[in-house]
């Protein structure tokens, strides 16, 4: 399998770029300015390309994962109740790790046996008691458990590749709203593993309608397992043909794979040296089994169009770093060094006291804000728990018209999943936007006396450049040269600022995990209808378990928003403190700047600016590399 060798290459490219330009801002003494460039160096180097793959139960999604890592890691889980979601890594050495839950608890490394046992635990057996207590057991540490991650040396997560195994999301699973409002927009494809011989049932249409976020649905990659079962002429076409129209409406163009997973598996198994058992069937050839295919277009997605996601924020980043550094810094250097400022020392006395004041301001505006968040809180808090009561009432309501239809109870789970999948999906939505919004608005209200304090600094400072350095142009504007440098900092760059990295606030992050919503599963009810006549009855078992699926929990989850908000407050509260002391310390440097060269000799001056020149021309040859680095987003280049 080829591996995404460009993109490796490209992101070299850009990692030395920006290292050139942090050596070069610490020469310059733009302390801010390097530890953006620092951050975004230690962040590039964390990237990674996770995929995530996705299926019902009983598709075969176990044996794919397998077939793409090329070996037999993971176990088939034979319940649903036993499946956890597994991260799979590149490592020499094989590790098989443990992440709980409860964040109490750290995370446990295991054997491989011992894993494969939690995984995949054993049936129990009739009549003994023993087994049956043993399972019960094994599903009670599987619900304790977040996820494992599995270190191997497989060829497929070389170069930064996580395989991300998702558990089953069959019929109101629970997990559902975990895979697409977290999962799947976090990763950079995803993987739907669907059953040939079943294409696209109605519960998997509904899942890609009514949960996938919209904009996360052209990263995905529909896979048709079993075509080794679709033997008739004609058979795999009308499939295709199937598949492709109950998809309109739903993806432009989808990206469609047959695949046999169990004879790409045995293929790669036979290719490392393995000993198989005799098969009753010739196997595929690996060419056949249509997964060179689907990994040469997975690799090309994530080399092309993922890849250049990731490197345009790091190389964006640096252009933007060498813009201010161009227009802003060295233009300020050049001009402060022929200022012919009196009283200088006097004057930035007063600079300086202005500064303290503005640090002043700025850390009451900044515990004014913390309160004035937590208590946007409790207005969010309201909202939320009115819109989930609304989902429960309509999920109740569907009930109540579609059973006394006489409608089965896979119907009526259908029914329930296509009126509250959608409703659960825009709150997610609208619950992103509302909190976004009201955090917007308490930064701009309280930060307007804070604008002001930086407005007079920034008025004194360019009045004071301009009355003693009226005879400096340097091919610009004069009062440009001054407002690029000293820029305008005021409540809604603040605001637009702290918003952009809102959702990757640890406490933020916390709270968009509220929408994992408890299971919805009808335990029993085939059953109750197989004894029980009476259909009031049926009705209130029936009842009972809407209930527990979208009402019994809002208390808790409303606790859990209430518990965690407050750690949102906290972190947005230490953001723009963080914003506010870098432009300080930004405005302090210029005044010690300008202290400093007023007291420099004409040689000295000549030098400086002469180095000046010569960091204006490495930026400049920066920018030209790092622009030459983007990756072309197209797909098989």
């Amino acid at each position: 399998m080829s591996q995404l060798s460009l993109f490796q290459e490209k992101k070299g490219q850009v990692i030395k770029q920006l290292m050139r330009l942090d050596k070069l801002t610490e020469d310059m003494n733009l302390r801010f300015l390097s530890k953006q460039l620092t951050d975004t160096i230690l962040a590039i180097h964390r990237e990674e390309f996770e995929i995530i793959v996705v299926g019902e139960f009983s598709n075969g999604k176990s044996t794919f994962v397998n077939a793409l890592l090329g070996k037999e890691i993971l176990p088939a889980s034979v319940r649903p109740t036993t499946a956890i979601l597994n991260k799979v890594y590149y490592n020499e050495k094989r590790s098989h790790k443990l992440f709980y839950r409860n964040s109490k608890f750290p995370p446990k490394e295991i054997n491989e046996e011992l894993f494969k046992k939690i995984i995949a635990p054993s049936e129990p057996i009739d009549g003994d008691e023993n087994t049956l207590v043993n399972l019960k057991k094994s599903v009670e540490l599987i619900k304790s458990i977040d996820h494992a991650e599995i270190g191997y040396p497989v060829e497929l997560c070389k170069n930064d590749i996580v395989l991300i195994d998702s558990p089953g999301t069959n019929d109101l699973d629970p997990d559902r709203e975990a895979i697409t409002n977290h999962y799947i927009p976090k990763s950079d494809a995803a993987i739907i593993v669907l059953n040939a011989t079943r294409a696209l049932s109605e519960s998997e249409v509904s899942f890609l309608r009514d949960r996938v976020l919209s904009a996360d649905i052209n990263k995905i990659f529909f896979v048709i397992n079993f075509k080794d079962l679709l033997r008739k002429d004609g058979d795999l076409e009308k499939v295709y043909q199937y598949v492709k129209k109950e998809l309109s409406g739903i993806v432009d163009d989808p990206r469609l794979f047959f695949v046999s997973s169990r004879h790409a598996l045995l293929q790669r198994r036979l290719a490392n040296g393995e000993d198989l058992p005799k098969q009753r069937r010739p196997l595929l050839p690996l060419e056949q089994t249509g997964f060179q295919e689907l990994e040469r277009e997975l690799l090309d997605f994530l080399q092309y169009e993922r890849g250049a996601v990731k490197l345009e924020k790091p190389i964006n980043r640096g252009l933007k770093v060498s813009r201010e550094i161009l227009d802003k810094h060295i233009p300020f250097e050049r001009l402060s060094l022929n200022n012919n400022i009196t009283n200088l020392q006097e004057q930035s006395q007063q600079l300086r006291q202005q500064l303290d004041d503005t640090r002043r301001i700025g850390n009451e505006t900044a515990q004014k804000i913390q309160w004035k968040i937590t208590q946007e809180g409790s207005n969010i808090k309201n909202w939320y728990e009115k819109e989930l009561y609304k989902i429960a009432d309509s999920a109740e309501a569907t009930l109540q018209h579609q059973y006394y239809q006489g409608c089965n109870v896979d119907t009526l789970r259908r029914s329930i999943e296509s009126t509250a999948a959608p409703l659960e999906r825009n709150l997610h939505e609208e619950f992103k936007k509302e909190v976004e919004k009201r955090v917007s608005d308490v930064i701009q209200v309280e930060s307007q006396q804070l604008e002001n304090a930086f407005s007079a600094f920034d008025d004194r400072f360019v009045t004071l450049l301009s009355e003693s350095s009226s005879g400096y142009h340097d091919g610009m504007n004069f009062s440009d040269i001054l407002m690029n440098h000293t820029g305008k900092i005021t409540a809604i760059m603040i605001a637009s600022t702290i918003i952009s990295s809102f959702w990757l606030l640890p406490g933020a992050l916390l709270i968009s995990g509220l929408f994992v919503i408890g299971g919805f599963i009808f335990d029993g009810i085939h059953a109750v209808l197989r004894f029980i006549t009476g259909r009031d009855y049926v009705y209130e078992k029936l009842k009972k378990e809407i209930n527990h699926r979208f009402r019994a929990n809002i208390p808790e989850k409303v606790r859990q928003f209430n518990g965690k908000w407050s750690d949102v407050a906290i972190k947005v509260t230490e953001q723009y403190k963080e914003i506010i002391n870098e432009q300080i310390e930004e405005k302090e440097n210029q005044l010690m700047s300008l202290i400093r060269n007023n007291q420099m000799s004409t040689q000295e001056i000549n030098t400086l600016l002469a180095k000046l020149d010569e960091q204006e021309k490495e930026v400049q040859d920066i920018m030209t590399q790092l622009e030459g680095s983007h990756l072309k987003m197209t797909v098989g280049v």
